[in-house]
């Protein structure tokens, strides 16, 4: 049996993505050690997120009764019980809870360690009063809000993206301040729960998206009623006895006021690190609060890895990618798989999605590559759904092979997987063409694409050979 003070490796922060990376690694055969630090590691509680997916489609079928009349029914105003809402996403999240539990990961081998930990040496752990001594230690802990300081925030109640999912009642008109993804997804769903609410993301909004496609989803919210100040900056809280008021600075400088009843702070998160004596290990804080140095997690200290926030990833796909090839290296000297562009998302409705490099805005495409695109308004499955605004854009070299994607509309999450392991894997447009796909799949977009890659191309030369050879043999 494993010594369990001195695991191969010893993972900080039991919230999703720990525990995610601590059975991947089992899988890989090591011992592993992770470390219940006796908190949520906020931001990655497997709970937290459950009943936001829960509170996600109850506001998307409220929203789906509001535009009945684009399947044939009548639109109808949803009535809405907020402590039921509140009620079933709690029960969602614990029907689930007993797969984190100590037990059920004993059971996977996996040994959880509960207690403050705070480094006690160049490899040594102090959990509690247990000292641990692996050969790696990986920090994959949640985040804390990030609170920006704004004159006025600290007097008045405000949620952030982690105190809103404990909300049990209607929000009349919900100031929503960030221009992140969780931002948008928050006030989306708020916005279909019934609050009246406005955007401000404080500078450009999701700025690490390809503008075109956040233009069509920022359409798509403004139909459904958000007020989005794009450009804009909260500059001051103004408490009242009634509501409160808000100063916003528009793009171009001037500023305007707002009343609004509740503001919610979304503007992304700092790695929660306290209390771990990094500066033990001279493990000092980069400018994002991350202590990653490398591109597979490593840090000042040979012995620790970083991963998820405290490597600067606050995307779930990408912080998941990037742990688990950080752990392949560490544990088999390289990757299964090379670790590709990390994905984007979005998860709004339409969900927006982006792997790797595309062109900007009036930035021509490099030599030897082309830009491809397909309209959702074109499948089929989408137009049964009443769903027309969309878009797959896709960067391709000249051999086909895929470079860059941008995705919004219905099932984009679910198209670009399909596209991600095509990049990672080096499989061209043309043998994409091959998939055998349902007829009322979303993910049919892709042989559009394909299609519009071959009308675009001549044949090779190979095959114009073979189909002349095969000319001049009898049928």
């Amino acid at each position: 049996m494993a010594d369990l003070s001195r695991p191969d490796l010893c993972i900080v922060g039991a919230g999703a993505l720990g525990i995610a990376l601590a059975r991947h690694a089992r899988r890989l055969g090591a011992s592993v050690v992770l470390v219940d630090r006796g908190r949520p590691e906020m931001g990655d509680q497997p709970g937290i997120q459950r009943r936001f997916g829960a509170l996600a489609a109850s506001a998307g079928l409220a929203q789906a009764l509001r535009e009945g009349a684009r399947l044939g029914l009548a639109n109808a105003e949803p009535k809405i019980s907020y402590r039921s809402l509140e009620e079933r996403a709690g029960a969602v999240a614990a029907a689930s809870a007993a797969l984190e539990s100590p037990e059920h990961l004993a059971a996977q081998q996996i040994h959880v360690v509960r207690g403050p930990a705070r480094f006690d040496g160049p490899r040594a752990l102090l959990v509690g009063d247990t000292q641990l001594r692996p050969r790696t230690i990986v920090l994959a802990t949640g985040g804390l809000p990030l609170v920006p300081p704004l004159p006025g925030l600290e007097e008045i109640a405000f949620f952030d993206a982690d105190s809103i999912f404990a909300n049990n009642r209607k929000l009349t008109h919900l100031l929503v301040i960030g221009g992140e993804p969780e931002a948008v997804a928050l006030a989306q769903m708020q916005q279909r729960l019934g609050a009246a609410v406005t955007l401000v993301p404080q500078g450009n909004l999701l700025p690490e998206f390809d503008p075109e496609a956040v233009a069509i989803l920022v359409s798509t919210l403004r139909d459904e009623g958000m007020d989005i100040l794009e450009g804009a900056s909260v500059t001051a809280i103004v408490p009242r006895s009634q509501g409160t008021g808000i100063v916003v600075a528009g793009a171009d400088g001037a500023e305007t006021g707002l009343d609004v009843s509740h503001v919610l702070v979304a503007m992304g998160r700092v790695p929660d690190l306290a209390g771990l004596d990094i500066e033990k290990l001279r493990l000092n804080p980069l400018p994002g609060g991350g202590v990653a140095v490398g591109k597979l997690g490593q840090t000042g200290s040979r012995a620790v890895r970083a991963v998820g926030l405290a490597a600067g990833l606050s995307d779930w796909a990408s912080a998941l990618a990037h742990g688990r090839a950080c752990l392949e290296t560490l544990l088999l000297g390289a990757p299964l798989r090379p670790l590709g562009p990390l994905p984007l998302f979005v998860p709004a409705a339409p969900a927006l999605a982006q792997i790797g490099r595309l062109p900007r805005p009036g930035q021509a495409a490099s030599a030897g590559t082309r830009l491809l695109r397909a309209n959702i308004s074109e499948n089929a499955a989408a137009r049964a759904l009443g769903t027309t605004e969309g878009m797959v854009k896709v960067l391709v070299d000249v051999r086909g092979r895929l470079l860059g994607a941008s995705l919004v509309g219905p099932g984009a999450g679910d198209i670009a997987a399909i596209l991600a392991l095509a990049m990672e894997k080096g499989i061209g447009l043309d043998a994409l063409a091959g998939l055998a796909l349902p007829q009322s799949s979303l993910a049919t977009t892709i042989a559009a694409l394909v299609e519009g890659h071959e009308a675009a191309s001549a044949p090779s030369a190979w095959t114009q050979r073979r189909r002349a050879l095969r000319q001049l043999l009898p049928w």
